[in-house]
């Protein structure tokens, strides 16, 4: 059975559906290896890389998925919506992320852009820190 994202009415195949499910349950950004190794516990059969390579792409390009360059990972969005900065803190102790997004910086970075004489295509912002709880336990 196929079932639709109705926020982008994206096509979830049932690869796609258990790749975004797996990545709502992490708790940090996941990287492909792993999330291969976790559809094929989760399916019990074996899974090429190149076909979580393309649902993560799938994902990504709806908006549903988000890669975290400094974890090279992966994250399911929150905030699945192309018209804003998405912004990811990171924490660099316990490698949560937190998600949120500012439309004031969305245009800010995108004004940035223009007077350039760059297009961007997307805008994403990541930050690194300790998270509160890891703060809380350094301090």
């Amino acid at each position: 059975m196929r079932g639709h994202a109705s926020a982008h009415d994206l096509l979830l195949t049932p690869i796609r559906q258990q790749v975004l499910d797996l990545l709502r349950q992490a708790f940090e950004p996941i990287g492909a290896y792993a999330l291969r190794d976790r559809l094929e516990q989760a399916l019990a059969r074996r899974v090429s890389p190149p076909t979580v390579y393309r649902a993560l792409g799938y994902l990504q390009r709806g908006g549903l998925a988000a890669r975290i360059e400094s974890r090279n990972g992966w994250v399911a969005c929150d905030l699945p919506d192309q018209n804003h900065t998405m912004l990811y803190c990171v924490c660099r102790a316990c490698g949560s992320v937190v998600q949120g997004q500012d439309v004031n910086a969305h245009s800010a970075l995108l004004a940035l852009a223009d007077r350039r004489g760059f297009v961007a295509r997307d805008c994403t912002l990541e930050v690194g820190g300790l998270c509160a709880c890891c703060r809380a336990e350094e301090g």
